[in-house]
């Protein structure tokens, strides 16, 4: 899964499956009452999933699932105080 992995995070986990194996699975074959894949309620699937920087410019990113509340806090202190904050040295990709 390499990349994918990582900038489509865990929802880009099914993106070699695409998306009607991943609704069977869901609605269908894990569900023990009124087994249907839901039309109304939930918007459909795309093919792939895509990291959120393809569509618009990210400024920076926070690596981590989810990052830390530490980490969070002291980016925001930086970004507050007008300083760019070092990622690098709070957290990694992988962590």
């Amino acid at each position: 899964m390499g990349d994918c992995a990582v900038t489509g995070n865990v929802p880009a986990m099914r993106n070699p499956f695409g998306p009607l194996p991943i609704l069977e699975r869901a609605f269908l074959e894990n569900a023990s009452a009124q087994q249907q894949i839901p039309s109304a309620i939930v918007p459909a699937l795309l093919e792939k999933v895509r990291p959120v920087h393809e569509f618009v410019e990210v400024d920076l990113f926070l690596p981590g699932c989810p990052p830390s509340a530490d980490t969070f806090f002291a980016v925001l202190t930086d970004l507050l105080a007008g300083n760019i904050p070092n990622v690098a040295s709070l957290t990694r990709f992988g962590a």
